[in-house]
């Protein structure tokens, strides 16, 4: 359904490209009547990155911000809250680490171990207190973060208006009305972390200055250790942020000393999580969700999964790759570019695949919730149109022969 328009304006704006190039624009040389194209192509990535977070944020006000007058709370709402503030309705940011280390699953080893999570939610206790109008309000600027972190990263490639495009099918997933229309899913914090490990990819390999790249790579690290102790299920996401590093320091973008220490400390990070969780579950005979960790299942599960992903996807990929080289090709143009683009758009895909497959094993089910488990397996498909859109585009510019 969202294929046919984003293929139109792809070929649109290639077309137009054909006669009009973003230099001229740039320069002022346009005819009268196509002095309206200028105000499309911005001389500023400062310009863009404003229109784009502020787009982003008023965007995430529109589809979840009226709960943030209108929202009281519920019986659905995470009630731990008013454990920790006490019956004088306050948590001192001084008690916040004996709040944690007493009162939730961090301290007592009791339950699923996910301190991330639950070091969040004290500290955001002390900030807000009972008041749940700013309870939601966080929430709908930690969903605007997460909607300017894609449509940022995806601008580099396509472009601002094109990506912008591109959102529409990742905004109109049916599981995000489960994911904020209350304050205890896990997801939340895992839209934020995915949204700070976006921008901090784009200040560690884009950025103009050592302390702009080194600061996105802690970014990474930080964001990447947070999902890591947030949900057992994010663990997979996390390792994205040691792929981005692993690149950052082999290609010399930060010194490769600091990327092995970001690297180990995610590393460390995720074989403990994963020993805990592994000891809790075989110690159950069950995972959290009392679903049963019989390997055959889970092969099974994951058998399907896969089938399923490349099923269509890969076919698509393999299309559209030779595709391009036929046209470029046809055109004498170098290959080498199509060579390194090829692999790293294969990379991509080979985590989009590694990420789904792991995500429907852990839920035991390949078909859609509509809920809050669907994320983030259910944008596979959407973040596929946002990674074929770029190499489509710039084979529809060279237009017919």
């Amino acid at each position: 359904m969202f294929a046919f328009p984003i293929l139109v304006w792809i070929n649109w704006s290639a077309a137009l490209g054909d006669s009009l190039t973003l230099a001229e624009v740039q320069d002022g040389k346009l005819s009268r009547d196509q002095k309206w194209w200028r105000y499309l192509f911005l001389k500023s990535r400062l310009t863009e990155f404003c229109i784009v977070f502020s787009a982003s944020i008023c965007i995430a006000f529109k589809l979840i911000g009226p709960q943030i007058l209108g929202a009281n709370w519920s019986i659905i709402d995470n009630w731990d809250y008013f454990n920790w503030l006490g019956p004088d309705l306050n948590l001192p940011l001084s008690e916040v680490w004996h709040t944690l280390m007493t009162k939730t699953e961090v301290g007592s080893g009791v339950g699923r171990y996910r301190p991330s999570y639950y070091t969040l939610m004290v500290l955001e206790t002390s900030l807000w207190g009972p008041n749940v109008h700013l309870w939601y309000l966080a929430r709908t600027l930690e969903f605007g973060l997460f909607i300017a972190s894609i449509w940022w990263i995806v601008s580099r490639f396509v472009g601002m208006w094109l990506s912008a495009v591109l959102l529409l099918p990742i905004l109109a997933q049916p599981f995000w009305g489960d994911v904020w229309a209350r304050l205890g899913p896990q997801e939340i914090y895992g839209c934020a972390s995915v949204g700070l490990i976006l921008f901090g990819a784009y200040g560690l390999f884009a950025g103009q200055s050592r302390g702009l790249r080194i600061t996105g790579a802690c970014v990474i690290a930080l964001a990447g250790v947070i999902l890591i102790g947030t949900k057992e299920t994010f663990l997979p996401i996390a390792g994205l942020s040691i792929g981005l590093l692993f690149a950052a320091g082999s290609l010399r973008t930060i010194p490769r000393t600091l990327a092995l220490c970001l690297m180990a400390i995610i590393s460390a990070a995720g074989l403990a999580e994963f020993y805990i969780v592994q000891k809790i579950v075989l110690a159950a005979g069950a995972d959290y969700n009392g679903n049963s960790i019989d390997l055959p299942l889970l092969i099974s599960v994951g058998s399907e999964a896969f089938v399923h992903a490349i099923r269509i996807w890969g076919s698509v990929y393999l299309t559209v790759g030779l595709g391009c080289m036929f046209v470029l090709q046809r055109h004498g143009k170098d290959l080498r570019q199509w060579k390194l683009a090829s692999l790293a758009a294969g990379l991509v895909f080979a985590f989009l695949v590694c990420l789904f497959v792991t995500q429907c094993v852990a839920y035991r089910t390949v078909a859609p919730t509509d809920m809050r488990y669907d994320f983030p397996r259910m944008l596979f498909d959407p973040l596929n149109y946002c990674l074929l859109a770029r190499p489509i585009r710039e084979s529809a510019a060279f237009g017919p022969d």
